[in-house]
């Protein structure tokens, strides 16, 4: 596997955009700027691939939101 894909896999970039984090999450993850847009796009149907935890959406087409920052 790839420097980059293993980057994605381990949560160290965003999975849709690839932006780096300051460190790795060890997870898939998406940045907050693609994560806002991802929950719009379920808003509008357009996604329907969604994990909900207690009524809150925490995972969108097997991506959790980061906790991180970015760099």
């Amino acid at each position: 596997m790839g420097e980059i894909a293993e980057d994605t896999i381990s949560g160290l970039k965003c999975s849709w955009c690839g932006v780096y984090f300051e460190n790795e999450h060890y997870y898939p993850v998406a940045c907050k700027s693609c994560w806002e847009d991802a929950l719009k796009d379920v808003k509008n149907g357009k996604i329907k691939d969604v994990m909900r935890k207690k009524g809150k959406i925490v995972m969108i087409s097997g991506v959790q939101k980061t906790l991180k920052k970015e760099l």
